[in-house]
């Protein structure tokens, strides 16, 4: 297999690069995430920063720059390469139902970044792979991939996990005004408001919004030893402070 895509960074700075489909697929998709967090096309134009035509031109597939296509997906809390995939947009929890499960097996990781290089079709199912994930992660091409349910709830919490190599900063607490990271594998020191603390396995750590969780692991990560985990939880979403949107 070519792993040459773990060093590619391509930055689109028009949607109108991409192709008609692409367009389509993330205007549904915004379209979708939109109305499951309860929100107008007004309403999250407001969170965002921008003009409700904006929000109609986005959902319609025509082509925006992206610096705006960014910053209406922040307070969404999605990436790029989750908007682009149509076969994995989770599914909206069916109020005729008492429940709905998600396996290990609907697991489906993205690499977390705000712009993630690793849109291609290629790229997605190889790091689906955990030793792929951990090699990429071992370079240094890669901090930390993420994936979230395979379904949404319109007024639930907002759940992801994160799979971390290396140190970074993390944007969940800028879209919920209260948070809880609770620790699944290994052990992470954690930097926020000037203090820090570690977080391992079975711990819980909660917080208010804050900008500028960092997260790392407390040691390198040897060749045999598999990255440390967290569950973000988050509730009572606010959406993203525009201008403070980091491009």
């Amino acid at each position: 297999m070519d792993h040459s895509y773990g060093k590619i960074r391509t930055t689109i700075r028009c949607v109108k690069e991409l192709s008609d489909h692409q367009r389509t697929v993330i205007g549904r998709n915004i379209a979708f995430f939109r109305r499951a967090n309860g929100l107008t096309q007004t309403e999250l134009a407001e969170k965002a920063g921008v003009d409700r035509r904006t929000i109609y031109t986005i959902e319609q597939g025509k082509p925006v720059l992206m610096k705006t296509l960014v910053q209406v997906t922040g307070p969404l809390n999605m990436l790029l390469a989750e908007l682009l995939n149509v076969d994995r947009s989770p599914r909206q929890v069916d109020s005729s139902q008492p429940f709905f499960l998600h396996r290990r097996e609907d697991d489906f990781w993205y690499e977390n970044a705000p712009l993630p290089g690793g849109g291609r079709a290629d790229y997605l199912e190889a790091i689906q792979s955990p030793g792929e994930r951990r090699r990429l992660g071992q370079l240094g091409l890669v901090t930390s991939f993420r994936h979230a349910l395979s379904f949404v709830m319109s007024k639930g919490p907002g759940l992801v996990v994160y799979e971390v190599y290396g140190r970074q900063e993390y944007t969940f607490a800028q879209h919920y005004l209260s948070w809880v990271m609770f620790g699944l594998r290994g052990e992470l020191r954690v930097h926020l408001d000037g203090k820090e603390t570690i977080l391992r396995e079975g711990d819980a750590l909660g917080g208010k919004s804050l900008f500028g969780v960092i997260v790392e692991p407390t040691v390198p990560l040897a060749a045999d030893r598999e990255a440390p985990q967290f569950l973000a939880v988050g509730s009572d979403r606010a959406g993203q402070n525009a201008k403070r949107i980091r491009l």
